[in-house]
Formats: structure tokens, C-alpha cells, sequence
């Protein structure tokens, strides 16, 4: 006979046969760029970075001297490009051989190395002359292959591959200087400048593009596969226009515009916001670009479907470059020290270089580094500046 207790027992047993067991609620998804907030996991918070960075200071050149573009293949592998004086670059030496100037700056990861780097006749067909140094405008890379290409200021190009140099001429084709230059890999590279002109380099040659524009295009840059390229740009005189274009494949065409006409009337597209100069953009996702201007700051669909949005933020200062490492880590440099940084979340301004006497030109951002150039007027003459900033652990 079974005891009571048992039956019991038994009677537990079965029931919790038919009793679910409770379960943990499935983990919220996040979109990219967003994690599980640490308060509340239940609600997904934007991927963030610090804003403190500790601040380090150099000059250059003992004259007159600028900076105009920087790249950063990696903490130790830094290239500054411009015009760098030197009292031994005024001066013929004993054998009156003339001294050029310094147009690159090498930095190795402890130092900073003064470069003369050669470049190409004005026009081929000519002896190229090593020794020639004019300034260089701009400087771009692609890591790890160690390629650097160098753009000076008489629109010449030079590639150097780490051991040897190779030089082109965009001039050749009927193109202005060059003012900025970007690819999606070293056989496609994307060149910008004077009066609306726009080349590219094929892998073998550079050869012009058509564009219905004679604005100063001062920044160019695009998607990771190249299937989308942005230009913009502006200019002072002559209608004081701007524009924002697009090439997605067939060829470039005006995505926003705006001048003003021979009465002084400002005639532009107001089918987009965008107002103002626009002087740089960046891609900040694989969707999104990030571009700037006189007038803020705004969100842009890479593939420019829709509207851009506006930020709601007084730059306070004129932008001259946007760069960044990933969405959550973007900076914005330009004129009177202008320094902004976006951690994914959060705007910050840098008030310590907040001062007329520095013009910031360009940047270029790293994981935990950022490194800007330009120009500094402390003693009243022109000289050059480079700021490395470390992002405090």
C-alpha cells in the first residue's frame, strides 16, 4: 500500500509536468552603431568614444611656413605636406646651389622627418628634377600597401610606392590644380581643384572628367567600393558659388548649388538644406556621409536619396575639413582654432586652440589619435603647426 506521503508526492511530480518553467526575455537587437544600453539592456544606446585627448604641439619650420593636407596610415606612419622654411632654404650654400624648401613631413612615431619630395615638369616631356621642391597641396595613402601619393601645388602628381617614385600630369589634360584627392583603392584615385576641374587615375594614366561647374572644389571622397563619389566646394568671387555634386556611375551631376547672379540676387536649389559654403564632407557609415559648411552641419544619404538633415549646431567658425576613424569619432577642424569632435552620441568643442591666430587646414583621425595641421600667426608672421592629440585611456 502507498503511503499518503507518496501519493503526494506523485501528485507534485505530474503537476509540474504541466507547469512551464519561466524563460529569460530574449536580448534586444541593436542596430549598428548602437549596443544594449549598461542602465537598461532592454533599450539599445549609441556606440560611443571619450572626448579627452591630451594635446601635443609642433612647428616646423623656422620661416615662413604652412601646412596644407595630412594622412595617417597608422601612429607611427604620418605624412604633412606644405611649404616648410628653413634659414638653410633661403640660402644659396658654398657651392651656390640653390636650397629648396621642405613640402612633406615624415612622422615615424617619435619624431617628426623634413622631406623634400620630387615631382613631375609642369608639362611632360621634360627632365624630371629631383632636387625641384614646390609646395605640396595634398597628401593620401592606402595602408598597409605603404603607397602615398602627393599632389603639388603646379598640379603635378607623384606616387611613391616605398622605394620608388612615379609622376603624372593632370595639367596635360586641361586640368587646374589640384586641391584634394581620394580613391577607393591605388588604381582608382579621384583628383579635384581649381575651376570645377575633376580627373581621375585609372591605374595607368589620369585623364579629365566633365562637370558643369567652375567652382573651387576643395573636397572629394566616396564610398568604400567607389560605386558613389562626392565633390564640394566654393568660391569667393565671381558669384561666390557653391555646389555639392555626385558621381554614381554616370557621370557627375549637381546634387545642390547655390550663387549669386549679376544683381546680386542669391539663387539657389531649395530642394535640399543644404546652405552656405560647403567646404568638406567625409563618409561617416556605409550609408551616410557627413559634410560641412559655413552653416552647419549635416547628415547626407551616400546614394543622395532624399533630404539631408541639418545638425542643430553653431560651429562658430568657418570648417575647412571633416575626418573621422568611424561614426563614433569624427572632428571638424578650420578657421580661429576651430576643433570639434562627435563620439557617436555627443558634440564637443575644444577651446584650447579657440584663437584668430591659428587656421586649421586639415585632419586626419586614427582610433585613439588624432593629428591636425595648419597655420599659426602667435608672432605675427605665418608659421606652420601640427597638433597630435591622444585620446586619454
Amino acid at each position: 500500500m502507498v503511503s499518503p506521503l507518496r501519493l503526494a508526492l506523485y501528485a507534485l511530480l505530474a503537476l509540474g509536468l504541466f507547469v512551464a518553467c519561466p524563460t529569460e526575455p530574449d536580448p534586444v537587437v541593436c542596430p549598428e552603431y548602437y549596443h544594449p544600453c549598461t542602465d537598461d539592456p532592454d533599450i539599445c544606446c549609441p556606440d560611443t568614444t571619450s572626448h579627452e585627448f591630451v594635446w601635443e604641439v609642433y612647428h616646423l619650420g623656422e620661416l615662413t611656413s604652412r601646412l596644407f593636407d595630412v594622412y595617417a596610415a597608422s601612429e607611427d606612419d604620418i605624412w604633412a605636406v606644405g611649404a616648410i622654411m628653413h634659414t638653410d632654404t633661403i640660402h644659396a650654400d658654398s657651392s651656390t646651389t640653390w636650397r629648396r624648401k621642405y613640402n612633406t613631413a615624415h612622422w615615424n612615431g617619435y619624431e617628426w622627418e623634413l622631406r623634400r619630395i620630387p615631382h613631375s615638369p609642369l608639362y611632360p616631356g621634360g627632365t624630371i628634377d629631383t632636387s625641384y621642391s614646390d609646395d605640396m597641396r595634398s597628401v593620401y595613402g592606402f595602408p598597409p600597401d605603404s603607397t602615398i601619393w602627393f599632389n603639388a601645388n603646379t598640379a603635378s602628381l607623384t606616387r611613391w610606392d616605398g622605394r620608388d617614385y612615379t609622376f603624372f600630369h593632370p595639367r596635360y589634360f586641361g586640368f587646374g590644380g589640384v586641391w584634394e584627392m581620394w580613391g577607393p583603392s591605388d588604381n582608382i584615385l579621384y583628383l579635384v581643384g581649381y575651376n570645377g576641374g575633376i580627373a581621375r587615375y585609372n591605374g595607368s594614366y589620369v585623364s579629365p572628367m566633365n562637370t558643369a561647374t567652375d567652382v573651387y572644389l576643395r573636397d572629394v571622397w566616396g564610398s568604400s567600393d567607389g560605386s558613389y563619389v562626392w565633390t564640394c566646394g566654393y568660391k569667393v568671387t565671381d558669384g561666390a558659388g557653391s555646389v555639392l555634386m555626385l558621381n554614381d556611375g554616370i557621370g557627375w551631376q549637381t546634387h545642390w548649388y547655390q550663387y549669386y547672379d549679376e544683381n546680386a540676387n542669391l539663387i539657389s536649389d531649395t530642394t535640399q538644406s543644404y546652405v552656405g559654403h560647403i567646404s568638406s564632407l567625409w563618409q561617416a557609415t556605409e550609408d551616410s556621409l557627413i559634410v560641412v559648411g559655413g552653416n552647419g552641419i549635416w547628415w547626407q544619404d551616400i546614394r543622395g536619396e532624399g533630404k539631408a538633415k541639418p545638425l542643430k549646431i553653431s560651429l562658430q567658425g568657418f570648417p575647412n575639413k571633416v575626418r573621422g576613424s568611424g561614426r563614433d569619432n569624427i572632428f571638424i577642424v578650420g578657421s580661429g582654432g576651430l576643433i570639434w569632435h562627435f563620439n557617436g552620441a555627443t558634440w564637443k568643442k575644444y577651446n584650447e586652440f579657440n584663437n584668430p591666430i591659428y587656421y586649421f587646414s586639415s585632419v586626419a583621425v586614427l582610433k585613439d589619435m588624432v593629428v591636425i595641421i595648419g597655420e599659426d600667426f602667435s608672432e605675427g608672421v605665418q608659421k606652420d603647426i601640427i597638433i597630435i592629440g591622444r585620446r586619454m585611456e
